[in-house]
């Protein structure tokens, strides 16, 4: 199964990276590569996920943090998985 990043997620993952960068560089750093670890976890394992809010989207917490990664598989021919977007879990989704 092929991964692929939107704009907006990777623009998510940017954004927490430098939130945490300000306050520990270091953290940072882990923090982004283990939300790129459970994307690649969910390249294997597209299914694990939970119904996402939005219909036919899915969504997994990256275990040991707070952020939810909202996705979208298509099967057959494309078979894509698709990183909509990174949010934390306190985050708002709903506003615009």
């Amino acid at each position: 199964m092929r991964l692929r990043y939107t704009a907006d997620a990777r623009f998510h993952i940017e954004l927490i990276f430098n939130y945490i960068k300000e306050r520990n560089p270091v953290a940072a750093t882990e923090v982004a590569a283990r939300i790129r670890a459970a994307t690649e976890r969910l390249q294997e394992f597209p299914q694990i996920g939970h119904a996402g809010r939005v219909p036919s989207t899915y969504e997994w917490v990256v275990k040991g943090l707070p952020y939810i990664i909202v996705y979208d598989i298509s099967l057959g021919d494309d078979d894509e998985l698709v990183v909509l977007g990174v949010f934390h879990g306190a985050q708002d989704r709903d506003q615009k």
